[in-house]
This record gives structure tokens, C-alpha cells and sequence, in this order.
């Protein structure tokens, strides 16, 4: 099995590290994997909603979900969501996992969390301002 799951083992060598280092947001995944994870997380519940995968798909993937809340980002991945589901697939095998990727945009998650990400420093910074108002 290939170690990066967007590609499904259709590279036969390993990637360029210069082009992998070009086309990666690893240095900056860390600031929005716990957004990423919540996004997949709906998503099965959506999944789940409209017949898309089956009650017990949702339950396994859902509780992998909740034990990787806080997983580690491997550099030589692409990006958090080859992480996310590299560490999906250990868990609860390939087909499993693979079925997050169902009706998914990629761009349309990544531009959610970092969305979630702003709107939560935002918060922060009124309510500092407010605190300093008050004093």
C-alpha cells in the first residue's frame, strides 16, 4: 500500500523532495488540523444522513476520528489531509477511510477551517478589547 493516499500508489518512485516541499502547507497544517478533523467529522454525519455510508461505517470512522483528535502532522506528507487519512487508514483500513472522500472538496475544507481558524483569533482579539476597554 502507498503511503500517500491521494496518489493510491500510482507513483512508482518517491516524490521529488524539492516538489513536495513546493507544493506542501505542512508548516502551516498545524494551526487548522483540529478544524480539518471537525470538517470530516460532519461530513461522515452527512454521509451517514443521506444513505451514503452505513450507520456502522459512520460509528468506525467517527470513533478513529475521536481518538486521532490530536495526531501528530508528518512532514513528508503532503499536507493535513493525507496525514489525516494515512492515519485513518491504520486504523480502521483503506476502504473505511476512503469513504470520508465521498462528495469532499479538498479547497472547500481547507478554506473552511482556515475560515474556523480566523473567526476564532477574531473572537479572541474582541474580547481582549473589551477587557482592555474595561480597564
Amino acid at each position: 500500500m502507498s503511503s500517500d493516499p491521494y496518489r493510491g500508489g500510482i507513483l512508482k518512485e518517491n516524490i521529488n523532495k524539492i516538489a513536495l516541499k513546493y507544493t506542501s502547507s505542512i508548516s502551516h497544517d498545524n494551526e487548522i488540523k483540529q478544524y480539518v478533523v471537525d470538517i470530516v467529522k460532519a461530513h461522515v454525519l452527512i454521509l451517514y444522513e443521506k444513505n451514503l455510508i452505513k450507520l456502522e461505517e459512520a460509528k468506525s470512522i467517527l470513533s478513529a476520528l475521536l481518538e486521532l483528535s490530536n495526531f501528530e502532522l508528518n512532514s513528508s506528507a503532503e499536507d493535513v489531509h493525507a496525514n489525516l487519512e494515512a492515519s485513518l487508514i491504520s486504523k480502521i483500513g483503506p476502504e473505511l477511510a476512503g469513504n470520508v472522500n465521498l462528495a469532499k472538496s479538498r479547497n472547500d475544507q481547507v478554506a473552511t477551517a482556515i475560515r474556523m481558524a480566523l473567526r476564532e483569533k477574531i473572537v479572541k482579539i474582541m474580547n481582549e478589547l473589551l477587557s482592555l476597554k474595561e480597564a
